[in-house]
This record gives structure tokens, sequence and C-alpha cells, in this order.
């Protein structure tokens, strides 16, 4: 069983859920975003006594990227893990490269 409850705040330590540095041969990029936090419990059947196994960060809300410098590099918003409604991707000058829409994680023709 699991349970699931809703954060805004966002996390300053790369690594931990909010903000991710990546490396990347063009480019170092992190990301701001809004999650959920997902419960996971192990239930023992004969007492009914639930044991924590692990919390999972999961996006859920908008989401921007940025280039190390500071630029942006994409905006966009996701519903409980998942890519949804319209993503811009930036070139570092401010340009818009292209614009995509998302349903359910899938690109919309």
């Amino acid at each position: 069983m699991g349970s699931t409850q809703k954060g805004s705040a966002q996390v300053i330590k790369p690594g931990e859920p909010g903000k991710t540095y990546f490396d990347s041969t063009y480019n170092q990029i992190y990301e701001v975003f809004h999650y959920l936090i997902e419960y996971h419990f192990l239930t023992d059947p004969k007492t009914n006594k639930k044991t924590f196994i692990k919390a999972v960060p999961i996006k859920d809300g908008p989401y921007i990227s940025y280039y190390r410098e500071g630029e942006i590099a994409s905006t966009g918003f996701y519903a409980q893990n998942a890519k949804d409604s319209t993503w811009k991707y930036y070139k570092k000058d401010g340009t818009l490269i292209k614009t995509e829409m998302y349903r359910d994680n899938q690109l919309v023709p």
C-alpha cells in the first residue's frame, strides 16, 4: 500500500527533489519543479502493521530547466511524472527553438 502527500517546496541541494544538476556533452543545466512524495509501505497481513519502505518524489506541476549560466532552457508542466500541456525549448540567447504539446507523456501531433 502507498500514500501520497503533495509538496511545493523547492530543495536546494543537487541530487534531491526540486533541483537536479545534469552534466552533458553540450551544456550543464538544472531544473526546478514541484513534486509529490509517494510513500511506500509494506503491510503485515497477520498484524496489519505497516513498515515504511521508501519515499519516491514524483514531478507534479510547473517545470523550468536552466542553462548553467542561468538562462531558461525549457518550460513545461508535469502531471504526476508525465509531461503534460505546452512545452517550450530555448537557445541560450532566449530564442525559442520549438514548442511541443504533450498529453499523458505522449507528444501530440
